[in-house]
């Protein structure tokens, strides 16, 4: 009975050895696989930090962590900013509102937020940022601290404002002024009409970033919304194929796009813009990084691109500078500073004053007028209330380089820049010589 007994001991002792042994293969599996996964998380994590402005606060908005990305925007060192509020690149407006408080209460409570915001850097420089702040909760539902992932539309902002100063400096004119002017005024319209739009459009697509991957030589292993949303495509169309399916025709088989992929294999980042060819045919222009994804042991597994759209503010650069063209070649144009001295002027005017450019750079407007004028108290307040931001439109007497009397209608128009502050001065005129003259 007792050999027996032993026999069955050791018979259940074998069978729990062979199960101890099953469950530290499958953890040791596990911990690989864990391994893996976290270094793929560090990589995809390695690439938006490359990629955007990143900062970190407690629960009630003071600042522990901030990225190079954050820290070069803003203009600070980490050290001058650990520690202090998050108030610290709010105006102060802003910061001592109630909507402020409730801010950071809701984000306290767990809400994240995802917002366009004016901050101020420590140069006291006016930035736009597009910030999406995430609370990170605890096991227990508590918000821990709080994320703040962030990137730059100051250009974006301020050619918005551009485009705006320079729609209220048209809309001054005269209405008759306007009248004889079609073009002007079409233009006028379209600017207003891109205006909202991009307004728009920065509100869609701005949200969150649009990302991609790819297998080392380039094929199309998954891509998000965001990405499909603005190339036309479905996942099941694109996944599988090269990356070559965005590229420009011209570009597909040039050596400079084969070096772009083996760079990338090598564990080399590409950032920059780019031009792309979306499922119907039209260019798409983004902003974006191409990321290698290491593996533990330093090998590249895959590729990763983060991106936005920059396709609205390309097309509105362009149309933008096809508006000002049209103007050009249509009015005569001079600008001034706000004293009154000539900056620049186009052939239009140059060829109605019977100037060279080089003649008339540096020069006070005073050698287009008459002495009686130039000495008046009413020439005088036409500076002041120019340089006050007030435009001034009618009919104008002035002298050539050869002394001959000309009429020009045109408006003076300010031009200020974000804070208000008159930078320059554009004048658009054209030549109303002959209906003044006396009739024979």
């Amino acid at each position: 009975m007792l050999l027996e007994r032993s026999q069955q001991q050791i018979e259940e002792l074998c069978a729990q050895e062979e199960e101890t042994r099953q469950n530290m293969e499958e953890l040791s599996s596990t911990q690989e696989e864990m391994a893996r996964v976290t270094k793929e998380l560090e990589g995809q994590l390695l690439a938006i930090n490359d990629t955007m402005a990143t900062i970190e606060f407690d629960r009630e908005g003071h600042i522990l962590e901030a990225n190079e990305n954050f820290l070069n925007l803003m203009g600070y060192s980490l050290q001058e900013i650990r520690g202090k509020h998050h108030r610290l690149f709010a105006e102060p407006k802003e910061s001592s509102s109630e909507a402020y408080a409730h801010f950071w209460s809701q984000l306290a409570q767990g809400k994240k937020s995802n917002r366009r915001v004016k901050r101020i850097t420590n140069q006291g420089k006016v930035v736009y940022i597009r910030s999406i702040y995430n609370p990170v909760v605890d096991q227990n539902g508590r918000t821990t601290r709080v994320v703040k992932l962030a990137y730059d539309i100051t250009t974006s902002k301020l050619m918005e404002f551009e485009i705006q100063q320079q729609h209220q400096a048209t809309q001054a004119q005269e209405e008759e002024l306007r009248q004889n002017m079609e073009e002007l005024s079409a233009t006028q319209d379209e600017i207003s009409h891109i205006n909202r739009e991009v307004e728009g459009q920065f509100n869609a697509i701005n949200n969150t970033m649009a990302s991609i991957t790819f297998s080392l030589d380039g094929h199309i292993l998954s891509a998000n919304e965001n990405f499909l949303e603005f190339m036309g495509y479905q996942l099941n169309e694109i996944q599988g194929r090269h990356h070559r399916i965005f590229m420009p025709a011209e570009e597909r088989t040039t050596a400079a796009y084969q070096e772009f992929w083996r760079s990338l294999g090598t564990g080399e980042s590409t950032t920059g813009e780019f031009r792309r060819i979306a499922q119907d045919g039209r260019p798409v222009f983004i902003r974006g990084i191409y990321n290698p994804i290491l593996y533990q042991n330093g090998k590249v597994t895959k590729i990763l691109k983060l991106a936005y759209n920059i396709t609205e503010s390309k097309t509105l650069e362009q149309e933008m500078e096809g508006q000002l063209a049209a103007i050009n070649n249509m009015m005569a144009t001079i600008e001034f500073d706000p004293q009154g001295n000539i900056l620049s002027a186009n052939d239009n005017f140059l060829e109605l004053m019977g100037y060279e450019l080089a003649e008339i750079i540096g020069w006070h407007h005073l050698i287009f007028v008459q002495e009686k004028e130039a000495q008046s108290q009413a020439y005088e307040e036409l500076w002041q209330n120019l340089a006050a931001g007030q435009n001034s439109a009618g009919d104008f007497k002035r002298l050539t380089r050869d002394g001959y009397e000309v009429y020009i209608r045109g408006i003076y128009n300010p031009i200020k820049d974000q804070n208000g502050t008159t930078r320059e001065v554009l004048k658009l005129a054209y030549d109303i010589t002959g209906s003044m003259l006396p009739k024979a």
